[in-house]
């Protein structure tokens, strides 16, 4: 590239407390607005309950107490602000995240449990999104028209969060105002709700804002969360002088940023720790028989949850340095292979039964059948690693106790990730902690249905949630009127949904 012709700077790695703190930034008119919905905003939650964990566990390893949140690119203006280029969506839910925590700390303050700790983490966290002068308040992030109302009214230092949402004064006209509200309300829900479940303190769906605001430690749990945020998420940024620029640099990225999958790195484990043994050829016939016990499609999904069912419980993204750890300690011999190769394959075929209702392993239990295929038919996938290793443990000494599980479990399910809307990720670590201890003690089983039951308990009784509202899925929706079907009129529509039926079938138009 010529010297004269102007050219990005280079990337500098920056915390996302640094790069708010010492910025101010413009979403442009010609960008998208504001469109993140719940699995975003759920990974990026699940990203910051790891850093807690990590942080808790080993505060010495760099790798587990950093989060990498990617690149962003940004224009620099004559007024020296940073017009975003790339990470809109990942700024503006950061910044709604904290203001969440300073919300809850400030309510808490207003309410006469004031703590020179609640007032050093508001402190610590107001700056990365407003700055107060004479003149009124200057925002960190001034996005467009077209959801601008919907977040400087939730970055108010006035209103409680319920007031926020409740405000009579804002109109949810448009489509990222309302979800700049849904938000908001996510992380108002998972906050307290986090907090409760992990110190042990009894609550309920109806109480749990309420109770976690009386609870004198929500506010170093509070405390830290701001910290882990500000300190912990870190990207890397680059100005770029104009934005053809920017559009190359960022479509370069994107076309070679293809995601290395962990089946990949997987398998080139297994090469590099057996093929001097064992031979190509063998490798890779184990590696088809595997793919065609499980299917190629939920390869993945299977490596995944067999590992957090028996080792440890580790996001997607880890999975591959927790497997590399354990191969270091892996005798390259023939003994070692054979074990692995077997133990593989015999779970990945009971893993492909669990995703099939017609399986030959539930031939003779109807009932096991009806609950799994109900499972698969709502689309949840974090039972697996639980019923894995139940199946394990307790299907051929146990057969009452393992369809007592999974039919427990399909409640909860309904109850929570349907009526509740609920993410269903949101007990993955839950599900991997109960399938690890049913597969060392089978008799705590027991244990987990209790802990299914107390968590249906918790939630609001169906009715309560009808009153409130619902919002279905297509899917859903059809689901639970083909079920009231199957209660009231037995006929060969039973178990409906197995024969997709219109809902015409269930309220007939006449």
């Amino acid at each position: 590239m010529p010297e004269n012709v102007s050219k990005p700077s280079k990337f500098e790695e920056k915390s996302i407390g640094k790069l708010l703190s010492e910025n101010f930034f413009i979403v442009p008119y010609n960008q998208r607005p504001y469109t993140w919905e719940e699995d975003r905003w759920e990974e990026l939650w699940d990203d910051l309950k790891d850093i807690r964990k990590d942080r808790l566990q080993d505060s010495r390893d760099p790798y587990k107490i950093y989060h990498f949140l990617g690149p962003m690119f940004f224009i620099v203006t004559p007024e020296n602000k940073l017009e975003i280029f790339d990470g809109q969506q990942r700024l503006v839910t950061i910044t709604i995240m904290l203001q969440v925590i300073w919300d809850l700390l400030d309510e808490m303050n207003q309410a006469g449990r004031y703590t020179s700790e609640s007032v050093t983490a508001m402190t610590s966290i107001r700056p990365n999104l407003v700055v107060e002068e004479d003149e009124g308040t200057k925002y960190r992030i001034k996005i467009g028209s077209d959801g601008k109302r919907a977040y400087e009214h939730f970055l108010k230092s006035s209103l409680t969060p319920t007031d926020k949402l409740a405000s009579p004064n804002v109109f949810w006209n448009t489509e990222p105002e309302r979800q700049l509200r849904k938000c908001y309300k996510f992380f108002l829900d998972q906050i307290p709700y986090f907090f409760l479940k992990t110190s042990g303190i009894q609550f309920n769906e109806q109480n749990m804002l309420s109770k976690a605001l009386t609870e004198s430690e929500f506010i170093p749990y509070l405390k830290k969360l701001a910290q882990y945020i500000i300190e912990g998420f870190y990207v890397l940024t680059s100005d770029v002088p104009d934005t053809s620029i920017g559009y190359e640099m960022f479509e370069t990225l994107n076309q070679r940023g293809e995601k290395l999958l962990t089946i990949d790195l997987f398998k080139n484990l297994l090469f590099g720790k057996f093929e001097r043994i064992m031979g190509a050829e063998e490798i890779n016939n184990f590696w088809g028989d595997l793919n065609a016990t499980v299917g190629e499609e939920n390869l993945g999904y299977f490596l995944r949850h067999y590992w957090i069912s028996k080792e440890d419980f580790v996001r997607d993204k880890k999975l591959f340095i927790a497997i590399k750890d354990y191969f270091k300690d892996l005798s390259p011999d023939r003994g070692a292979f054979d074990e692995l190769k077997n133990t593989l394959l015999y779970e990945g075929k009971i893993y492909a039964a669990l995703l099939e209702e017609t399986d030959n392993l539930w031939q003779n239990n109807p009932d096991i059948s009806d609950t799994i295929g109900e499972l698969n038919y709502l689309g949840f996938k974090q039972q697996l690693p639980l019923f894995l290793s139940a199946y394990i443990c307790l299907f051929e000494s146990d057969i009452d106790k393992f369809k007592d599980l999974i039919e427990t479990y399909l409640v909860f399910s309904v109850r929570r990730n349907i009526f509740m809307r609920k993410s269903p990720s949101e007990f993955e670590e839950e599900h991997s902690k109960w399938a690890r201890d049913i597969r060392q003690n089978p008799s705590e089983v027991d244990r987990v249905i209790n802990e299914l039951k107390a968590e249906i308990g918790r939630a609001y009784s169906i009715g309560d949630q009808i009153n409130r509202g619902l919002e279905l899925k297509d899917k859903h929706a059809k689901y639970i009127l083909w079920k009231i079907n199957d209660a009231i009129t037995p006929s060969s529509l039973t178990k409906c949904y197995r024969n997709d039926p219109t809902l015409e079938h269930v309220i007939p138009k006449s």
